[in-house]
């Protein structure tokens, strides 16, 4: 391969897809919310029992999670840039974690103890199967044989056309962790809905549509699916669920039954990225044109509008009878 391939736990792939890809995996912890002491990885999404874990959420449990420090980087890093190899590093979004920046860091300090290699970062403006998504484009990349600057240069590109589509069964775990606004969780607690969540041109989850059940928000997603993805039956399409196999199983019939993509990942939610989005929640990730990330729904533009009007009135927001601020992690 031309260049090695880096990216985090979260990518939701596999292992043999990691292997078949020759990509290389940075633990990303998580931990009882009780205990930082408790750090764990989830490096077999397969072997991973999910039911047993979202089981303990249900049940009052909840986990935080660890951003990836400069220093893990740097130590799985350095052993491939001994060797000789150049490095594409793939993160989590910078809009819902801090881990783009931590391996800036790490770049800058393996390019002063290997100034000969050349190391390059993208933040995938995604996460989960997204962030694995654009993680195989990079493998694929490597073995047409592109230098990791020719890669590079295609996976900004590939950044843009990257669509993430999901529905949760609680807003409430997006809502204590920060990875949701809390104009965007307002609107959906006033209007008591299950909404369609996107990741956005700035890699922040927002609302775009308002579904009442899970049924409507399956056929909703298969819907976004039929009409954004570009070439889909030439696609990797990656769906990921949180122990909600049963809603999985219809999404991949929906979008089978007319644009069956060339290959079909299906995946539990990593135990990290998972603590996040909470039990019940189902995404799809495929690819769309450069604009897809800009394609919007009705409840963006009523939470964008509120957020407008919460920024003029500094302090009015949290008077209102039925806001709920952010939960302390």
């Amino acid at each position: 391969m031309s260049f090695k391939v880096v990216t985090d736990s979260t990518c939701n792939l596999p292992v043999n897809i990691i292997e078949r890809e020759d990509i290389t995996i940075v633990p990303f912890y998580f931990y009882p919310a009780d205990n930082s002491e408790e750090q764990m990885v989830c490096l077999d999404i397969e072997n991973f029992n999910a039911k047993e874990y979202y089981d303990s959420i249900r049940n009052g449990k909840m986990y935080n999670t660890s951003q990836v420090v400069p220093q893990n980087y740097y130590d799985v890093i350095s052993k491939l840039t001994e060797e000789g190899h150049d490095i594409i590093i793939l993160t989590m979004s910078s809009g819902i974690s801090g881990t783009f920046n931590s391996s800036m860091i790490a770049k800058s300090m393996l390019e002063e103890d290997y100034p000969e290699r050349k190391i390059f970062c993208v933040d995938t403006l995604g996460a989960g199967g997204g962030q694995g998504l654009l993680t195989m484009k990079a493998a694929e990349y490597s073995r047409q044989g592109l230098t990791a600057e020719e890669a590079y240069d295609k996976l900004l590109i590939d950044v843009k056309k990257l669509y993430q589509l999901f529905t949760v069964d609680d807003l409430k775990h997006l809502h204590r962790t920060g990875r949701l606004s809390n104009v965007a969780a307002l609107v959906g607690s006033v209007l008591q809905v299950k909404p369609l969540l996107i990741g956005n041109e700035n890699g922040k989850i927002v609302s775009t549509e308002k579904m009442r059940g899970f049924g409507k928000a399956i056929r909703a997603m298969a819907e976004k699916y039929n009409s954004l993805a570009v070439d889909p039956t030439e696609q990797t399409v990656i769906i990921a669920n949180a122990d909600n196999v049963d809603g999985m199983e219809n999404l991949v019939k929906l979008i089978s039954e007319t644009n069956p993509p060339k290959e079909l990942i299906k995946v539990s939610f990593d135990p990290a990225t998972g603590s996040h989005v909470g039990p019940g929640s189902l995404a799809i990730f495929f690819m769309g044109n450069e604009d897809v990330r800009k394609q919007q729904g009705p409840l963006t533009a009523i939470a964008s509008k509120v957020q407008n009007a919460a920024e003029t009135i500094p302090g009015k927001l949290e008077q209102l009878p039925f806001y709920k601020g952010k939960d302390k992690q």
